[in-house]
């Protein structure tokens, strides 16, 4: 999964807790692909316009 030099890994980061380990460092250390990581609050307020899009309109992108 994710693999290739031509995949990309997403993943959401939650604001730092004391309890929680850093899993995005991790996996953006060990990621054998390019990792973009995206804020919580960022995915969220984005989430919804992504849902409105068809799929052609990722063409232009």
């Amino acid at each position: 999964l994710a693999a290739g030099p031509d995949d990309l890994l997403v993943i959401g980061v939650r604001p730092r807790r004391w309890h929680h380990r850093p899993v995005h460092r991790h996996v953006r250390r060990h990621a054998r692909c390019p990792v973009l990581t995206v804020p919580l609050r960022s995915a969220r307020r984005d989430f919804r316009a992504l849902r409105r899009m068809a799929p052609g309109d990722f063409c232009a992108l």
